[in-house]
């Protein structure tokens, strides 16, 4: 045969459900379909191409293990690659700094956005924290998970620059001289910057791994889902380019407004967004896979 029908579940409410032999709840929806089939199935006819077979295996396996609604799948999946179209029209081919001001000013709407994301992240990976401790799963699973939390709660404070956000107190003097936005934070430290920037690299590195992971035992309810395989490839190509950037010995290259490095460093705040959704996606399709099986 020169094609394969491929059954990918959808949309998993905790009502009308019913049991499959694997014991994965399915949605039940086959109305559409005017045969029967398995519980919430949807058939997509597709030429027998091993890689397109590999990937449509798993976006399949990746709305029914994390019980995600199949169009918010796809809104997800996509949402790297819009986003970035997004700031490569108002940025490029029709400037607007109005655009640029809400994506790189403290205190506007990406890096507001951001915040609010990492705090979401935070009490979702707490309550999966507590879940994992009450169904006994494996303790360095609970471990990561909850160095994961604290890291994020680091990350959440250096967003805020540790209140001054809220508060307004001036910084130290220290940080006044040796940070690169005169802010009380330790990620733009002249000589902590590039460290971070290498951490964002790692992010997309371990998050690319941890997606190929995802159907060990193992490292089951600690890997990441298929649909954030945009995020961190996006997450890896800017990260990597913006260490790059920071070893440029002409830094009048950034400013050259329209150029391809000066777009890069614009968007370094929404690579951060990025990472904080992808964070939040991947604490929230982990607990739900674990709360509902």
């Amino acid at each position: 045969m020169n094609f394969i029908y491929l059954v990918i579940i959808y949309g998993f409410p905790r009502r009308n459900c019913a049991r499959s032999s694997t014991g994965q709840s399915v949605r039940l929806r086959t109305e559409r379909l005017g045969v029967r089939l398995p519980p919430g199935a949807v058939v997509f006819k597709q030429i027998a191409n091993p890689r397109i077979k590999k990937i449509i295996k798993f976006i399949s396996e990746d709305i029914e293990k994390f019980f995600f609604n199949r169009t918010v799948y796809f809104v997800i999946l996509f949402f790297p690659l819009l986003i970035l179209l997004n700031s490569f029209y108002w940025m490029i081919i029709n400037y607007k700094k109005t655009y640029i001001d809400l994506i790189v000013k403290e205190h506007y709407p990406v890096e507001s956005i951001s915040v609010i994301v990492i705090l979401v992240s935070i009490i979702i990976g707490i309550r999966f924290v507590f879940l994992m401790y009450r169904r006994k799963i494996e303790k360095f699973k609970i471990i990561f998970v909850g160095l994961l939390v604290l890291g994020l709660i680091f990350v959440g404070l250096e967003e805020v620059s540790w209140g001054q956000w809220f508060f307004y107190f001036n910084s130290p003097e220290y940080f006044k001289e040796t940070n690169l936005q005169r802010e009380t934070n330790i990620h733009n430290l002249k000589n902590l910057h590039v460290i971070f920037e290498y951490i964002r690299v790692f992010i997309g590195v371990g998050g690319l791994i941890s997606i190929f992971l995802n159907n060990t035992r193992t490292f089951k309810y600690i890997s990441s889902p298929f649909v954030l395989i945009l995020f961190f490839v996006v997450i890896i190509i800017f990260s990597g380019l913006d260490v790059y950037n920071y070893y440029l010995t002409d830094q009048r290259v950034l400013s050259n407004v329209g150029s391809v490095w000066w777009f890069l460093k614009l968007n370094m705040e929404i690579i951060e967004l990025m990472i904080g959704f992808s964070a939040l996606i991947f604490l929230y399709s982990n607990y739900r896979s674990l709360k509902y099986n």
